[in-house]
C-alpha cells in the first residue's frame, strides 16, 4: 500500500510540473499512464492539484459544476443555470466565447444519446417491443426503404 501511494505521490509532482509547464493533458496521460481515476483522487485531495487541472483544461470551477450537474438535469439549460446559480445569458456567453465548455457540453449531449440509443436498442431486442423497433426503423433505417 505504502509503494502505490509514494508511486502515485511521485507521478503526481511530475504531472504538477507538466501542468505548471501548460503541457497538454492528453500528454501528461500518454507519458505518465495517468488514469482518470488517478486525476479524480488527485483532485478530491490536493486542492492545489484541482485549481491547477481546471486552469490546464481551461474551465473555471462554476463551469465544471455547470457541466456536472447538465446531464442530471436532463441536459436542461434553465434548470441547470438555476441549481448552479447563474444567468442564462451567461450560459450562453461561455458556450460562444469558451471552447473547452462548448466541447463538454457536446460530450455531454452525445452522452445522452448514447444512454436513449442504449434503452431504445433494449426495448427492441429484449423486450422485443414493436413500437420501439417501428420508431427506430423509421428513424435509423430511412436508407432501407
Amino acid at each position: 500500500m505504502k509503494r502505490t501511494h509514494k508511486k502515485l505521490l511521485k507521478k503526481h509532482k511530475s504531472v504538477l510540473e507538466m501542468i505548471n509547464n501548460h503541457c497538454d493533458l492528453y500528454e501528461i496521460s500518454d507519458q505518465f499512464g495517468v488514469t482518470e481515476e488517478d486525476i479524480k483522487f488527485w483532485r478530491k485531495t490536493i486542492s492545489e492539484f484541482d485549481k491547477l487541472y481546471l486552469e490546464a483544461v481551461g474551465l473555471t470551477s462554476i463551469q465544471e459544476q455547470f457541466i456536472e450537474v447538465f446531464p442530471k438535469k436532463l441536459l436542461n439549460v434553465s434548470a441547470t443555470c438555476k441549481t448552479v446559480k447563474i444567468s442564462r445569458q451567461t450560459f450562453y456567453r461561455w458556450r460562444d466565447t469558451c471552447d473547452t465548455f462548448s466541447v463538454f457540453l457536446h460530450d455531454a449531449a452525445e452522452g445522452m444519446k448514447d444512454d436513449v440509443e442504449t434503452i431504445l436498442l433494449q426495448k427492441i431486442f429484449i423486450d422485443r417491443d414493436l413500437k420501439a423497433l417501428f420508431f427506430f426503423m423509421k428513424t435509423k433505417m430511412r436508407d432501407r426503404r
